[in-house]
Formats: C-alpha cells, structure tokens, sequence
C-alpha cells in the first residue's frame, strides 16, 4: 500500500517584475508541505544559473515573459499562480566625435579625454538598468593658416564669416 501527503496550495511567486536584461534575480514561492519537487517554468531564453527547491536564480535575457512553478509529489501536482515579468533592454548609443590635439574633450559622464580612445559612459535608468554611451574619440593635429591681405581704406575682406575693415582687425 502506498500513501502521499496531499499537498496545500501554492502561494504566490516572490521576485522583481520588472528586471534589467543580464542582471541576476531570485524568485521564490513558499514552501509547501509534503512537496518533493518543484518545476520552473521560465521565459523563453532566460538562463537558470541556481536552483534550491522553492527558488530559482536567472538571468533574463531577450524579452519578459511569465514565470510559474508546478510543486508535485509523488500523487499530487499543484501550479502556482502565473507571474508576469517585464525586461527593460539595456540601452547602447554609439557616438563618434573629434577634438583639436592638446584640447580636453568631457565624455557623456563628465570624464575627460586627451588622446584617442573609445570609453563607455555607464549611467542607470529609473528601473535600475545600464544605459551605455560608447564615444569614439579621434584627436587631430591643429593647423593655422597666414593669410597676408591688403586691403584698401574704406574696403572691407570676409574670412569665414567675419568681416575685417582695418589692419589687423
């Protein structure tokens, strides 16, 4: 003769449901009497990293998705209430830009720069999440140009927008 502990209801699935692609998260539900076996069911692509009975441990990837546990034993299969999870993307701007040698160039993040790099500027968003700037940062050697010009009294000569009547000036 063989006997099963039947088992109570599940309770609800603890965790963060709105969570940052890549990050680590914890969901849980509460431990049920009698339960030999707990069954996640996770959002397509999200990678399992830890399991201990009534918790689990993933990293989302991709989308949001729901998450739900069916907690069984070896007579009895309970599947606890479905749990929605939304995935901010984190966010990545690629911007290239350009300075004079010997200038100082001030990143997104307040960073500066004196020479050709590539650096990432890291700020958060409200829901916690990574938004990444990544600036390509080329320097170019200065140059001047002397241009000796005569002109006459009353006469005026226009250089890049600016107009000069006098000598000099």
């Amino acid at each position: 003769f063989y006997s099963c502990d039947s088992l109570t209801s599940v309770g609800a699935i603890s965790g963060a449901s709105i969570v940052c692609e890549g990050d680590t998260i914890m969901y849980s539900v509460p431990p049920v009497a009698g339960a030999t076996e707990y069954n996640w069911n996770i959002p397509l692509g999200w990678q399992e990293i830890g399991y201990s009975t009534n918790t689990i441990i993933l990293v989302p990837q991709d989308s949001g998705g729901q998450i739900s546990v069916t907690v069984s034993n070896d007579c009895f299969s309970l599947i606890s209430y479905l749990f929605t999870v939304t995935l901010t993307d984190t966010i990545f701007e690629h911007h290239f830009d350009s300075a004079c040698v010997g200038s100082i160039y001030v990143f997104p993040d307040g960073s500066v720069g004196t020479s050709d790099t590539i650096h990432y500027s890291r700020f958060t968003d409200v829901n916690g999440c990574d938004s990444v700037i990544v600036t390509t940062l080329t320097f170019f050697n200065t140059f001047s140009i002397v241009n000796n010009v005569t002109i006459c009294a009353g006469s005026s000569y226009t250089v890049n927008g600016n107009t000069y009547t006098l000598a000099g000036t």
